[in-house]
């Protein structure tokens, strides 16, 4: 982008979000770099969201564009249609409840246009309550040693894609010429776009991290998910909970695999090692689906030496295999 200022687009996806959508759109107004423009994709049922839009309107200079959807769409296609309408040479993911620092958008827009090989930006965030009230936690700060060591290059695939590194969609910003590769997202959207969006930057090897936590998170009984923390968990009684009880989705993940292996098919040029640790990872997952598939007596029937060798290699050691065999 040759230094010069890129043009800023701003994407919310909204859904009955009166109560907090004014709060969200004046801290984008106060921005140090004001967006161009501000999409907003309603898909709520009544005007109360609408009304809360307009009572704000006046407060800012740009384009703003309240598209209320005809039906209800849900998160993803949502920001789906909103990523076509961008006109943007740099667009933001934006959820309705989220207060934005003031530097937020020239601090990741700038790092976007530092490098061209780096197309997809993300932050961290500061978790707070209802009310903006510090909860001293922040979305990143377990990974955040680690985020330092790829300060300023890409975050390796392998960590996004095993989700030992997530980013939320108000973490992450795109620059227009991603915007193809974000649209070959499967129809049948089985997962979330911010999920989509890191894993296929992180496997085109283009999704860098600014360590900062740039934007407030509200974590309220309203969120579609909400973090855990390890700290949270320091218990005897949270560590067996964190041993036996699985959170891993393996029908999702196994999906996102295999839209992640169809990306590949139709997108030249990969890293070749990135298509070979996602190749590997899909085979893992689908041999630890056949495992649980059969009684547990019987489980360990299914282990073989190589997936014995896969649990400490690409997944979480003796806790997964113990999970594999007694859940």
């Amino acid at each position: 982008m040759g230094g010069q200022k890129s043009s800023i687009s701003v994407l919310i996806g909204a859904f009955h979000g009166e109560k907090y959508i004014t709060a969200l759109l004046e801290s984008l107004f106060r921005q140090t770099r004001v967006p161009m423009e501000i999409l907003i994709g309603d898909d709520s049922a009544d005007d109360a969201t609408f009304r809360a839009v307009e009572s704000v309107r006046g407060r800012y200079s740009g384009n703003l564009r309240y598209i209320r959807n005809s039906e209800r769409l849900g998160v993803t296609k949502n920001f789906v249609n909103l990523v076509r309408e961008a006109k943007g040479d740099i667009i933001f993911f934006c959820d309705q409840d989220d207060v934005w620092l003031p530097s937020k958008i020239e601090i990741l827009a700038g790092h976007l246009e530092s490098g061209s090989d780096i197309q997809v930006a993300a932050c961290g965030s500061l978790l707070v309550d209802d009310n903006l009230n510090s909860l001293h936690e922040s979305l990143l700060q377990n990974v955040s040693g680690l985020l330092d060591t790829f300060q300023g290059g890409t975050v390796p695939f392998p960590y996004i894609l095993l989700q030992k590194i997530s980013f939320v969609g108000h973490n992450l910003a795109m620059k227009k010429t991603f915007r193809e590769q974000f649209l070959k997202i499967p129809d049948d959207y089985g997962f979330y776009h911010d999920l989509w969006l890191t894993q296929i930057a992180a496997l085109c090897d283009v999704l860098s991290c600014v360590n900062k936590d740039l934007t407030y998170y509200r974590i309220h009984s309203q969120n579609l998910s909400a973090p855990v923390f390890p700290s949270r968990q320091r218990s005897l009684i949270g560590r067996v909970r964190q041993i036996f009880f699985c959170s891993e989705d393996f029908s999702q993940t196994l999906r996102m695999q295999e839209a992640l292996l169809q990306f590949v098919k139709i997108t030249p040029g990969l890293p070749a090692e990135n298509c070979a640790f996602l190749k590997d990872c899909h085979r893992y997952f689908s041999a630890r689906g056949r495992v649980r598939s059969l009684m547990r007596p019987f489980r360990f029937l299914a282990l073989t030496p190589s997936l014995l060798r896969d649990y400490f290699r690409i997944g979480t050691g003796w806790r997964g295999l113990l999970r594999d065999q007694l859940l």
